[in-house]
Protein backbone atom coordinates (compact mmCIF):
# COMPACT_ATOMS: atom_id res chain seq x y z
CA UNK A 1 0.00 0.00 0.00
CA UNK A 2 0.88 3.61 -0.37
CA UNK A 3 3.16 4.89 2.43
CA UNK A 4 1.05 8.04 2.66
CA UNK A 5 -2.02 6.03 3.65
CA UNK A 6 -1.26 6.03 7.37
CA UNK A 7 -0.35 9.70 7.36
CA UNK A 8 -3.53 10.60 5.48
CA UNK A 9 -5.70 8.61 7.86
CA UNK A 10 -4.09 10.29 10.86
CA UNK A 11 -4.39 13.78 9.37
CA UNK A 12 -8.03 13.35 8.36
CA UNK A 13 -8.91 11.64 11.66
CA UNK A 14 -7.45 14.54 13.62
CA UNK A 15 -9.14 17.08 11.35
CA UNK A 16 -12.45 15.37 12.14
CA UNK A 17 -11.71 15.54 15.87
CA UNK A 18 -11.57 11.76 16.31
CA UNK A 19 -9.24 9.86 18.59
CA UNK A 20 -7.66 6.60 17.46
CA UNK A 21 -9.89 4.86 19.98
CA UNK A 22 -13.08 6.43 18.61
CA UNK A 23 -12.12 5.68 15.00
CA UNK A 24 -11.34 2.08 15.91
CA UNK A 25 -14.69 1.77 17.62
CA UNK A 26 -16.49 3.21 14.60
CA UNK A 27 -14.86 0.78 12.14
CA UNK A 28 -15.01 -2.14 14.59
CA UNK A 29 -11.30 -2.92 14.99
CA UNK A 30 -8.90 -2.81 17.91
CA UNK A 31 -7.22 0.54 18.53
CA UNK A 32 -3.83 -1.13 18.01
CA UNK A 33 -4.84 -1.78 14.40
CA UNK A 34 -5.46 1.92 13.79
CA UNK A 35 -2.19 2.76 15.53
CA UNK A 36 -0.22 0.33 13.33
CA UNK A 37 -1.89 1.61 10.14
CA UNK A 38 -1.16 5.25 11.03
CA UNK A 39 2.48 4.37 11.77
CA UNK A 40 2.73 2.52 8.42
CA UNK A 41 3.51 -0.73 10.24
CA UNK A 42 0.43 -2.50 8.88
CA UNK A 43 -1.89 -2.21 5.91
CA UNK A 44 -5.65 -2.41 6.25
CA UNK A 45 -7.64 -5.05 4.42
CA UNK A 46 -9.62 -3.76 1.48
CA UNK A 47 -12.84 -3.97 3.49
CA UNK A 48 -11.29 -2.00 6.36
CA UNK A 49 -9.94 0.59 3.92
CA UNK A 50 -13.47 1.16 2.63
CA UNK A 51 -14.88 1.36 6.17
CA UNK A 52 -12.21 3.91 7.13
CA UNK A 53 -12.99 6.02 4.07
CA UNK A 54 -16.71 5.87 4.82
CA UNK A 55 -16.32 6.83 8.49
CA UNK A 56 -13.87 9.62 7.66
CA UNK A 57 -16.17 10.94 4.92
CA UNK A 58 -13.67 10.66 2.08
CA UNK A 59 -13.06 8.35 -0.86
CA UNK A 60 -10.48 5.59 -0.83
CA UNK A 61 -8.67 7.58 -3.52
CA UNK A 62 -8.25 10.48 -1.08
CA UNK A 63 -6.76 8.15 1.54
CA UNK A 64 -4.22 6.88 -1.00
CA UNK A 65 -3.20 10.28 -2.41
CA UNK A 66 0.41 11.38 -2.15
CA UNK A 67 -0.34 15.09 -1.79
CA UNK A 68 -1.60 17.23 1.06
CA UNK A 69 -4.67 18.63 -0.75
CA UNK A 70 -6.96 15.80 0.29
CA UNK A 71 -9.91 16.29 2.66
Amino acid sequence: MNKKLGLNIRRIRQKRGLTQYKLAEMVKVDVSTINKIEKCKANPSLSLLYRLADVLGVSVTILLQDDEESA
